[in-house]
């Protein structure tokens, strides 16, 4: 009994102080397929200098790490998903870029505050639950409307292009240009 009993107050001890340091962040964030969404996860000062990481999975206890900051101030990235901690600031910014609809889902906001021989501790944890709405369909141009483009490759860029292609390969559209 009296290993239980020192194991206690040690356990309890360290509870506490978990407990009252603050991670935060939004509770939901969207974005559209093919765009990019930043969390911004906010922490205390006792933080300052942890590894942050950004996981998916339905319990901060399970979750898969997807991108994390290994301690540095400097931006990491992993495929599609990038981590830049701010301790200046108090905070850490996740990026996803190109978003699919398979990006929904619950992640967390986490920092790696215990060690694998801590078994009764966790890492502070926030869940952020992430939704992918589709893309509108596309961006259609008057008079024009078999040409549908993806709404974000209608830039100044592709819509010249796309008025030099109707120039070149349709000779009556150049009088409806030149109006």
């Amino acid at each position: 009994m009296l290993p239980l009993l020192l194991l206690g107050p040690t356990w309890m001890e360290s509870w506490d102080v978990a407990c009252c340091l603050s991670l935060t962040g939004p509770s939901f964030v969207t974005g559209t397929v093919g765009s990019s969404l930043t969390v911004r996860c906010r922490y205390d000062q006792a933080y300052k200098g942890y590894n942050k990481y950004w996981c998916r999975g339905e319990y901060d206890t399970d979750c898969h790490t997807i991108v994390e900051t290994k301690g540095e101030e400097r931006e990491e990235r992993n495929g599609w998903v990038s981590i830049r901690d701010s301790a200046d600031d108090l905070a850490f910014t996740v990026t996803m870029k190109n978003l699919d609809t398979a990006d929904a889902g619950p992640y967390w906001c986490k920092i790696q505050t215990v060690w694998i021989l801590d078994a009764w501790s966790r890492d502070p944890s926030f869940q952020v639950q992430v939704s992918v709405s589709p893309a509108p369909p596309c961006a259609t141009m008057s008079h024009y409307s078999a040409f549908c483009l993806p709404r974000r490759w209608m830039t100044y860029t592709s819509a010249f292009v796309l008025l030099l292609y109707l120039v070149d390969v349709h000779p009556s559209a150049r009088h409806f240009l030149l109006k």
